[in-house]
Order: C-alpha cells, then structure tokens, then sequence
C-alpha cells in the first residue's frame, strides 16, 4: 500500500514528514529522508501493535432504475399550457397541410 507523505522543511533546519488518515502521524527529522524513516517506523509500530489496515466496498446509489412511470409523468396531460401548446401545434400543422394541399385521411401523392 502506498501513503502520500507530506514532507517540508521546519525551523532550524529540520524537515518534518506527515501522513494522513487512517495514520495521522508527524515526524520531524535533520533531514527528509530521516523524517520520512520516522514517519514509516511510526506506521510499523503502530501495525506491530495490532492495528490493522482493511478495505471495504460500498455501493454508489442503486444499481436498478427506479420504477416506472414517475408519479409526475403523468401530470402533464392537465396542465393547461402543455394543452395549449398542443392545439397550437395541431392548428399549425392543419395550416401548413391546407398551404400544401395535403388533407388529413387522404394517401400521399392523390
């Protein structure tokens, strides 16, 4: 398993090495190297100690699709907007087919 560490140098010409969770550990060290060495001592302490290092897997969310129909699919058809938008749309379409000469009922090319 591999860690990031944090390392930067401190005050007095030391460096001081950190990792994070699950370890939280500081070390400070002359050098970055002898911070670093710390660090990883630190980490196999706290191991031979009887800590341990696990993973678990959690699912992200569902992995089936929610049931149809939504409560709202349905919604639409007594919104009065949608409605006018629709009789819109057919008396454009019956404008444009009398524009065409095209009647409703009839077959393509009579």
């Amino acid at each position: 398993m591999q860690l990031p560490i944090l390392i930067e140098p401190i005050g007095g010409g030391g460096f001081r090495a950190r990792v994070g969770e699950p370890f939280a550990l500081s070390a400070e060290g002359d050098s970055a190297e002898a911070a670093t060495r710390e660090v990883e001592r630190l980490i196999a302490q706290r191991l031979r100690s009887g800590a341990r290092l696990a993973t678990i897997t959690v699912p992200n969310g569902s992995s089936s699709p929610p049931p149809l129909p939504f409560p709202a699919d349905e919604l639409y058809k007594t919104d009065l907007s949608y409605k006018a938008l629709q009789e819109a749309i057919e008396e454009y379409r019956r404008l444009d087919n009398e524009a065409e000469g095209i009647h409703p009922g009839e077959p393509a090319g009579s």
